[in-house]
């Protein structure tokens, strides 16, 4: 998914591509095609707001093209700003907070590289992001519910195997932003549990250099007495 820029026409085919026949609707076409417009011909742009409107109502297509007209932008070092608005949109649009929280626990890992749908479950069953979960079989299902909804959103895509999902570097800075804004609490959660580790392990040197000192004094009030 590369972040280039096309003529207004081929974008519009484009667009018509990755939302399918959710254009079909003639009472959708003018909004589809001025969506399309606020793109700006930007690749990225183009694939993601599609993949948050497929198979959508009216009233969102409405809302979208509000949004990407008059929402509020982050300034992220060389990004256009209808890029980060295309991607902020598919994030409001995701179906439930679940698919949101999961969506930034991907940005959380490794960058540029294929993330392991395995550690995936395992985080995200330690951060209690998964609702009505009883067992592992069922938070595994869910992690692929999941993936496929943002796969088909375009903001998650396939890795280099069945195990593996990838991040585009661009989404993932976008999650990260979003991330960041303080309503989501468990990246902060993340860090606080990394200082408790640091925490811990500082005290316990303090514990032995502790312990040390007690039996340097232990051993000198022995020696004084033998002494005596």
């Amino acid at each position: 998914m590369e972040v280039g820029s096309l003529p207004e026409e081929e974008a519009w085919i484009l667009f018509k591509e990755k939302v399918g026949n959710s254009v079909d609707d003639f009472s959708l076409l003018d909004i589809a095609k001025n969506v399309s417009k606020e793109c700006k011909g930007l690749l990225l742009a183009i694939i993601t707001v599609a993949g948050a409107l497929k198979r959508k109502a009216k009233p969102f297509w409405k809302d979208a093209l509000k949004q990407l007209r008059d929402a509020e932008t982050r300034n992220i070092l060389g990004m256009h700003t209808k890029v980060y608005k295309s991607l902020r949109l598919s994030y409001d649009h995701l179906e439930s907070d679940e698919a949101r929280y999961f969506f930034l626990l991907c940005s959380l890992l490794e960058e540029d590289s294929d993330i392991l749908i395995e550690e995936l479950l395992k985080y995200g069953m330690g951060l209690c992001i998964f609702s009505g979960i009883e067992n592992l079989e069922d938070a595994r299902n869910r992690v692929y519910l999941l993936l496929e909804i943002l796969k088909d959103g375009f903001l998650l895509s396939q890795g280099s195997n069945k195990n593996h999902v990838k991040m585009h570097d661009v989404v993932r800075d976008v999650a990260i932003s979003i991330a960041s804004e303080g309503e989501h609490n468990f990246m902060e959660q993340s860090e606080a549990s990394d200082d408790d580790d640091e925490s811990e392990a500082t005290n316990g040197d303090e514990f032995e250099a502790s312990d040390d000192d007690e039996s340097k004094a232990t051993n000198g009030d022995e020696s004084e007495a033998t002494e005596s």
